[in-house]
């Protein structure tokens, strides 16, 4: 569609509306991060994990009616227990607890790509296009952000670099193990922007005490430091798909979990929404955090070739949604470049 096509449906180009956008807060969505990589063009990880398992345990899992991997892990370590309590054998129940685990590191490993595979030109970009933005909330659970809040802390270090900031996400060294940061509400510093994994992510465990992020390793796959977790039993802390009021379960027996939703629910007022639809059945608690208070909202509209009529219909759900605020709208294609920058001469 062309920009004066655009134009009638309300939607602008990023430029603008950037000015007026600067220093506000940041929402990305899955949409973010298929820019990295086809790998990401998926819908859950729970039916890719499902594609890996033979018929009959695929059928099994799916009876638990969930998709979350640490709630049917609790209820087959449950059955073993009591098993084991009445020397009932259950070799097919612990056989399934392995194969839980083992299909979500398979699943884990097809979708994340290892460093060979990123293209860190792109991301070193990113951080200067994401100079405008204050805080970021993120709806997704991969790895990508994890890589760029090191490249901003990487950055900030260096002196004579431009970049003179850097996130923080209140993970902080852990009294429980080295290999881990440990959640701390009350380390907010003033110099620094924050993150916040609405949803959890693949590097973030549940702790003995509290919640914790897996740190970077000097040499080795962060990925793998991930599937060695799993294999240990120790499944991430994340919300995988479902419906809203089953995220929200979750999210609120998680004392990071709760403490990320509540600061979206007192973020600025001012707020990009980029690479999320935002479905009622889904997200509905993300778009009532959204809506405790009134907001300037900029939302990114995919456009790509897409007609005129299913973009209309985007524009007016997202009104509906937000009914509290006004919303802006503009071509999410517009707002960052995933292209390889040019080299410096």
């Amino acid at each position: 569609m062309t920009k004066d096509e655009l134009s009638e449906l309300d939607i602008l180009d990023w430029t603008d509306y950037s000015e007026n956008f600067s220093h506000a807060d940041l929402l990305i969505g899955n949409g973010f991060s298929q820019n990295f990589s086809n790998d990401f063009h998926y819908n859950s990880l729970f039916v890719e994990f499902l594609s890996s398992c033979e018929a009959a345990e695929a059928g099994r899992f799916r009876s638990f009616e969930t998709t979350n991997f640490e709630a049917i892990q609790r209820e087959l370590q449950a059955a073993v227990r009591v098993n084991g309590l009445f020397g009932i054998f259950c070799g097919g129940v612990e056989q399934s607890v392995d194969a839980l685990r083992q299909g979500l590191i398979k699943a884990i490993r097809a979708k994340h790509p290892r460093t060979e595979d990123i293209n860190w030109s792109i991301l070193r970009a990113l951080t200067n296009q994401l100079k405008w933005a204050e805080d970021i909330f993120t709806l997704n659970y991969d790895l990508y952000l994890y890589h760029l809040i090191m490249i901003f802390g990487d950055r900030r270090k260096d002196q004579t670099d431009e970049i003179d900031y850097a996130y923080n996400d209140y993970f902080w060294q852990s009294t429980e193990d080295p290999l881990f940061l440990e959640f701390m509400d009350y380390q907010n510093y003033t110099h620094y922007k924050h993150v916040y994994y609405l949803h959890g992510a693949l590097f973030l465990f549940p702790g003995a005490y509290n919640d914790l992020k897996l740190r970077r390793r000097n040499s080795g796959e962060l990925v793998d430091g991930v599937a060695d977790q799993i294999a240990g039993g120790n499944l991430p802390l994340f919300v995988s798909e479902g419906h809203w009021k089953d995220k929200l379960a979750v999210i609120r027996h998680s004392p990071y979990l709760n403490f990320a939703y509540k600061n979206l629910a007192e973020a600025r007022d001012r707020l990009v929404l980029f690479g999320t639809s935002l479905t009622p059945e889904q997200d509905q608690h993300i778009i009532e955090a959204i809506n405790t208070k009134r907001r300037d909202l900029a939302i990114g509209i995919y456009v790509g070739d897409r007609n005129a009529e299913d973009i209309r219909k985007d524009v007016t759900a997202f009104r509906a949604k937000f009914y509290k605020s006004d919303p802006l709208f503009f071509d999410s294609s517009t707002m960052f470049s995933f292209s390889t920058p040019p080299l410096a001469r």
